[in-house]
Formats: structure tokens, sequence, C-alpha cells
């Protein structure tokens, strides 16, 4: 019979012979890497692409033609964009802004204090202001006691893809029609010149209709009449080649003390009754249901 003792040599031989490849795969194995080849490495799982977000330049030129691309428009519905400066930032804005939706019209407004097509126009440096910035669309309103730039009419029109666009302004552009850098025929020409640019870029060749507001009655200590009749002149003969030009003297007087008041604003009643007239005759100018202007 064959001995426990040669079941157990034959037994530890067995082992041993195993445990000694073992070892002899691992080395070579450690070999192969260092020397550079790799082994049987297990692939990572794809990492997902990032696909960078677009933004879509609006071409520069007067001739560009700018399409809203952000909030689809109601079928038959007009759309307005209604641009100010400080005097719709109270309660002219106010009451004109929501004369227009009672009326049916969709109404997106952007008012900044100090507005002037220098503020608007995209050929002209970006402007912040820390008087105030009023905006309302049909689902939102912010008011902002300042901002780092007033958006650009360009940028404004390519969102909202107004049908009609208001705009309010005048009284901020008494001081480069007064300017004592040039002479008095190259202020006129300067004035005559930026009100032709916003009237161009509004109403893109005729795609979009031109409202414009002329600046109410100033205390003449502040901006003497002869400056002011100049003013309305300028917006009457270049605005009113593109649109509607309403004459706000007609309906405004100013009556605040001055100096204590600006000279500028209106008074809460004042501003609420010129809201009110302007509302009227643009009513009797546009309709609300596109269809029927």
């Amino acid at each position: 019979m064959v001995s426990a003792r040669y079941f157990f040599s034959c037994f530890v031989r067995t082992m041993f012979h195993g445990a000694l490849v073992l070892l002899m795969s691992c080395a070579t194995d450690t070999q192969q890497v260092r020397r550079g080849v790799e082994i049987s490495p297990v692939s990572p799982a794809p990492r997902r692409q990032e696909i960078p977000h677009q933004t879509q330049e609006v071409p520069r030129g007067q001739n560009a033609s700018l399409k809203g691309q952000g909030f689809p428009k109601p079928v038959g519905q007009n759309r307005v964009l209604f641009l100010g400066d400080s005097l719709s930032v109270g309660e002219f804005g106010r009451t004109f802004d929501q004369a227009l939706r009672n009326r049916g019209f969709e109404v997106y407004t952007s008012v900044a204090g100090g507005g002037t097509p220098y503020y608007w126009l995209r050929e002209y440096p970006p402007v912040s202001i820390d008087i105030t910035y009023w905006e309302r669309t049909p689902s939102s309103q912010r008011r902002l006691p300042r901002i780092q730039a007033v958006p650009k009419v360009e940028t404004l029109i390519s969102k909202w893809n107004p049908d009609i666009i208001v705009v309010q302004t005048g009284t901020n552009l008494y001081a480069p029609l007064r300017s004592k850098k040039r002479s008095k025929a190259a202020n006129v020409k300067e004035v005559e010149s930026v009100v032709e640019k916003m009237c161009r870029v509004t109403t893109d060749n005729g795609c979009r209709k031109l409202y414009w507001i002329t600046p109410p009655e100033a205390h003449t200590k502040r901006y003497p009449q002869a400056l002011q009749d100049e003013m309305l002149a300028i917006t009457q003969r270049v605005a009113g080649k593109y649109g509607p030009v309403f004459n706000s003297y007609q309906v405004t007087s100013y009556t605040e003390p001055y100096p204590s008041s600006d000279g500028i604003h209106l008074g809460r009643a004042q501003a609420k009754r010129w809201a009110e007239s302007v509302s009227r005759d643009f009513c009797s100018q546009f309709r609300s249901s596109r269809e029927l202007n």
C-alpha cells in the first residue's frame, strides 16, 4: 500500500508547481506593463457631449430685417413695443401702458430714465443708468433702480417682434440741440440725424408702424419756449415722415412751482390726463386686431 507520506509529498509538489507558474505569469504581465503594453483596459463610459448655447446675431445696418424669435404672436393681435424716458416711469407710463392693454393690444414696455435714441440704437455705446428702468410684458414686470446697459431697440425688436413701436422721448435731446460745441445749424442737423436713425430702425422700411410722442410742456425757465418749439418742429418734420407724431404741448401745461420742482416732470394728475389724451389718439390711429389697421 502506498503510504500517506507519499500522497502528502505529491500534494506539496503539485501546490508548489502551481504557485511557481502563477508567479511567473504575474512577472511577465508586469514586464509588459513597464514596456508600455496595455493589458485588457476597461473602456470608460463615453462622456456626454456638451452642446454650447448659440445666440443668434441680428445683422447690423439700417436695412437689416429684424425678425422676432422669442415670443410667438397671438393670431390677429397687434403687438406694441413702448419705449420711453423718465417721463414714462411714473403716472404717464403706467396709465398709457394699461390703457393699451385694456384695449386689447399686447404690450411690451421698456422705459429707461434719460432714454433717447443715443441710448436705444445699437450704433451708440451701451449706457448704464441709475435712475429707473421699468419693463413690463404680458406675463411679467420689473422695476430696477439701476441697470448696467439700457436694452438696444434692435435687440428688443428681435426678441419681441412688435407690429407697432411707440417712442416717447425728446426732453433729453434739448441738450444736443443747444450744445455749445457746435454751430446752431450743426446742432439741428445732429438731432435730425439721430431722430431719423431711430425712425429707420424702428420701422424697418415699412415693416412696422411708428407712433412718436413729443415731450410735454416744460417750465420756460428750465427750457426756453423757443427751444421747445424747435424740438417739436424737428420731430414733426423728421418722425412725421414715418408715422403719427403726437404733439404733447397741445394737452399739457407745466404748473408745478419752479425751481422747487425740476421744471420737466408733470404732477401725477397732469401726467394721467396727458396719458389719457395720448392713448385716445393712439387708439384712433391703430386697432388691437392686426387685420383692421
